[in-house]
Protein backbone atom coordinates (compact mmCIF):
# COMPACT_ATOMS: atom_id res chain seq x y z
CA UNK A 1 0.00 0.00 0.00
CA UNK A 2 1.47 3.53 -0.92
CA UNK A 3 2.22 6.24 1.74
CA UNK A 4 -0.03 9.18 1.98
CA UNK A 5 2.90 12.33 2.06
CA UNK A 6 2.26 13.99 5.36
CA UNK A 7 0.91 17.48 4.62
CA UNK A 8 3.21 20.08 5.86
CA UNK A 9 2.54 23.86 5.82
CA UNK A 10 4.68 26.61 7.46
CA UNK A 11 3.12 29.26 9.51
CA UNK A 12 4.46 32.42 10.31
CA UNK A 13 3.43 33.92 13.79
CA UNK A 14 4.53 37.65 15.43
CA UNK A 15 3.12 38.62 18.47
CA UNK A 16 3.47 42.00 20.44
CA UNK A 17 3.04 42.90 24.03
CA UNK A 18 3.53 45.32 26.59
CA UNK A 19 4.26 42.57 29.10
CA UNK A 20 4.96 38.63 28.92
CA UNK A 21 1.66 37.70 29.74
CA UNK A 22 0.53 39.90 27.10
CA UNK A 23 3.05 38.14 24.50
CA UNK A 24 2.11 34.39 26.03
CA UNK A 25 -1.81 35.32 25.65
CA UNK A 26 -1.15 36.56 22.66
CA UNK A 27 0.68 33.26 21.34
CA UNK A 28 -2.16 30.89 23.16
CA UNK A 29 -5.03 32.83 21.33
CA UNK A 30 -3.07 32.51 17.86
CA UNK A 31 -2.53 28.76 18.31
CA UNK A 32 -6.06 28.60 19.14
CA UNK A 33 -7.38 29.57 16.17
CA UNK A 34 -4.72 27.59 13.92
CA UNK A 35 -5.46 24.61 15.63
CA UNK A 36 -9.02 25.34 14.34
CA UNK A 37 -7.99 25.22 11.29
CA UNK A 38 -7.38 28.90 10.46
CA UNK A 39 -4.30 29.43 8.30
CA UNK A 40 -4.34 32.94 8.58
CA UNK A 41 -5.52 35.46 11.03
CA UNK A 42 -5.26 38.57 13.70
CA UNK A 43 -6.50 40.50 16.96
CA UNK A 44 -5.10 43.03 18.40
CA UNK A 45 -6.34 45.48 21.48
CA UNK A 46 -4.44 48.48 23.54
CA UNK A 47 -1.96 46.38 24.98
CA UNK A 48 -1.24 43.06 22.75
CA UNK A 49 -2.08 41.63 19.04
CA UNK A 50 -0.79 38.96 16.98
CA UNK A 51 -1.18 37.86 13.95
CA UNK A 52 -0.06 34.58 11.50
CA UNK A 53 -0.02 33.30 8.30
CA UNK A 54 0.73 30.06 6.30
CA UNK A 55 1.74 28.13 3.05
CA UNK A 56 1.98 25.08 2.13
CA UNK A 57 4.68 26.71 -0.74
CA UNK A 58 7.91 25.46 1.18
CA UNK A 59 11.10 24.27 -0.97
CA UNK A 60 12.16 20.44 -0.69
CA UNK A 61 15.06 21.02 1.17
CA UNK A 62 13.09 23.25 3.76
CA UNK A 63 10.93 20.41 4.70
CA UNK A 64 11.48 18.91 8.05
CA UNK A 65 12.27 15.76 8.97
Amino acid sequence: MARKKPLVRRFTITVRGKTETDLESSWAEANRLIKEGYLSGGNRNESSGFYFDSTDQIPKGEVPA
